[in-house]
Protein backbone atom coordinates (compact mmCIF):
# COMPACT_ATOMS: atom_id res chain seq x y z
CA UNK A 1 0.00 0.00 0.00
CA UNK A 2 1.19 3.37 -0.74
CA UNK A 3 1.29 6.12 1.81
CA UNK A 4 -2.10 7.86 0.09
CA UNK A 5 -5.75 8.06 -0.09
CA UNK A 6 -7.23 4.52 -0.40
CA UNK A 7 -8.77 6.13 -3.98
CA UNK A 8 -5.27 6.84 -5.24
CA UNK A 9 -4.11 3.56 -4.36
CA UNK A 10 -6.96 2.21 -6.26
CA UNK A 11 -6.38 4.35 -8.86
CA UNK A 12 -2.73 3.42 -9.10
CA UNK A 13 -3.67 1.10 -12.10
CA UNK A 14 -5.36 3.42 -13.65
CA UNK A 15 -4.55 7.26 -13.27
CA UNK A 16 -7.00 8.65 -15.75
CA UNK A 17 -9.76 6.79 -13.61
CA UNK A 18 -12.85 9.04 -13.14
CA UNK A 19 -14.20 8.62 -8.98
CA UNK A 20 -16.81 6.44 -10.05
CA UNK A 21 -15.08 4.02 -11.67
CA UNK A 22 -12.76 3.78 -8.85
CA UNK A 23 -15.69 2.79 -6.72
CA UNK A 24 -17.33 0.86 -9.29
CA UNK A 25 -13.48 -0.96 -8.95
CA UNK A 26 -14.38 -1.71 -4.88
CA UNK A 27 -17.88 -2.87 -4.88
CA UNK A 28 -16.72 -5.24 -7.60
CA UNK A 29 -13.61 -6.38 -5.20
CA UNK A 30 -16.06 -6.27 -2.11
CA UNK A 31 -14.00 -3.43 -0.70
CA UNK A 32 -16.73 -0.70 -0.72
CA UNK A 33 -18.58 -1.74 2.29
CA UNK A 34 -14.97 -1.27 4.44
CA UNK A 35 -13.56 1.59 2.92
CA UNK A 36 -16.74 3.71 3.87
CA UNK A 37 -16.24 3.11 7.57
CA UNK A 38 -12.56 3.79 7.12
CA UNK A 39 -11.41 7.05 9.45
CA UNK A 40 -7.51 8.07 9.15
CA UNK A 41 -5.85 9.52 11.88
CA UNK A 42 -6.15 13.01 10.79
CA UNK A 43 -10.13 12.68 10.25
CA UNK A 44 -10.00 11.80 6.28
CA UNK A 45 -12.91 9.17 5.70
CA UNK A 46 -13.71 6.92 3.19
CA UNK A 47 -12.06 6.77 -0.19
CA UNK A 48 -9.85 10.19 0.87
CA UNK A 49 -8.43 8.12 4.57
CA UNK A 50 -4.99 7.74 3.96
CA UNK A 51 -3.54 3.91 4.08
CA UNK A 52 0.06 2.77 4.82
CA UNK A 53 2.44 4.86 7.17
CA UNK A 54 0.72 7.03 9.76
CA UNK A 55 -2.64 6.34 8.19
CA UNK A 56 -5.23 3.73 8.04
CA UNK A 57 -3.76 0.46 9.43
CA UNK A 58 -5.65 -2.22 6.94
CA UNK A 59 -6.03 -6.11 7.50
CA UNK A 60 -4.22 -8.66 5.37
CA UNK A 61 -7.50 -9.26 3.72
CA UNK A 62 -8.47 -5.85 3.51
CA UNK A 63 -5.40 -4.80 1.58
CA UNK A 64 -6.03 -7.89 -1.08
CA UNK A 65 -9.78 -6.61 -1.74
CA UNK A 66 -7.86 -3.06 -2.47
CA UNK A 67 -5.22 -4.28 -4.41
CA UNK A 68 -7.93 -6.35 -6.06
CA UNK A 69 -9.85 -3.30 -6.86
CA UNK A 70 -6.92 -1.84 -8.60
CA UNK A 71 -6.28 -5.27 -10.62
CA UNK A 72 -10.48 -4.48 -11.72
CA UNK A 73 -9.47 -0.65 -12.67
CA UNK A 74 -6.61 -1.67 -14.53
CA UNK A 75 -8.00 -4.66 -16.91
CA UNK A 76 -11.46 -3.26 -16.95
CA UNK A 77 -11.80 -6.99 -18.48
CA UNK A 78 -13.20 -10.57 -17.46
CA UNK A 79 -10.49 -11.72 -15.36
CA UNK A 80 -10.17 -15.11 -12.89
CA UNK A 81 -7.55 -16.90 -10.59
CA UNK A 82 -5.85 -20.69 -10.83
CA UNK A 83 -6.71 -20.59 -7.38
CA UNK A 84 -7.57 -18.56 -4.44
CA UNK A 85 -5.39 -16.26 -2.27
CA UNK A 86 -3.07 -17.94 0.62
CA UNK A 87 -5.44 -16.97 3.74
CA UNK A 88 -8.62 -16.84 2.16
CA UNK A 89 -11.25 -17.88 4.37
CA UNK A 90 -14.57 -20.01 2.62
CA UNK A 91 -16.77 -16.92 3.04
CA UNK A 92 -14.11 -14.65 1.39
CA UNK A 93 -12.94 -17.50 -1.76
CA UNK A 94 -16.86 -17.08 -2.46
CA UNK A 95 -17.44 -13.53 -2.80
CA UNK A 96 -14.40 -13.38 -4.88
CA UNK A 97 -15.89 -15.95 -7.53
CA UNK A 98 -18.93 -14.07 -7.31
CA UNK A 99 -17.57 -11.02 -8.51
CA UNK A 100 -15.60 -12.40 -10.61
CA UNK A 101 -18.47 -13.59 -12.75
CA UNK A 102 -19.92 -9.99 -13.08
Amino acid sequence: MLHRSIAANIRYGRPQATDDEVVAAAQRAHAHEFIVGLRDWKDRTGYAAHAGERGVKLSGGQRQRVALARVILKTRRSWCWTRPPARSTARSRRRSRSSSNR
